[in-house]
């Protein structure tokens, strides 16, 4: 093959090669499938400002996670909210990150809230691309 056969044969497969990345880039996360979501391990502290839950997670599963969705529940309120039926105060928040599969990482949740003292919280979402290098 001629230097300049090789020439373009290599700029045409760069081109290919940047055009997937832009394209992969630019795409939307999408929900982990129930099977993937459980093979996320999640731990929770409110971190130094009181206002943001600190969420370390291990991605066990295949996809890289961007995105994860939780949810607070404060038990320190005795009447229930208007329009609910646990006598708590329930927030979803979300927070972005990026942990590759089977790795760890922290996402930080901001709630708009200083902590309360008696709460509890789940992993309820998680959001990224399948890891297709493995």
């Amino acid at each position: 093959m001629s230097p300049q056969r090789r020439t373009r044969v290599f700029a045409g497969l760069l081109g290919i090669a940047l055009a997937c990345g832009a394209c992969s880039r630019n795409r939307e996360p999408q929900p982990l499938p129930p099977d993937e979501l459980k093979k996320l391990q999640a731990q929770a502290r409110w971190c130094v400002d009181q206002e943001t839950l600190c969420v370390d997670l291990y991605n066990g599963s295949g996809w890289e996670v961007q995105e994860i969705t939780v949810s607070i529940k404060d038990k320190s309120f005795l009447l229930p909210m208007p329009g609910s039926p646990q006598p708590w105060k329930f927030v979803q928040s979300h927070g972005t990150s990026r942990v590759a599969p089977y790795s760890t990482s922290t996402f930080f949740v901001k709630t708009g809230f200083v902590h309360p003292k008696d709460f509890t919280w789940s992993l309820d979402d998680a959001r990224g691309f399948r890891d297709h290098s493995r």
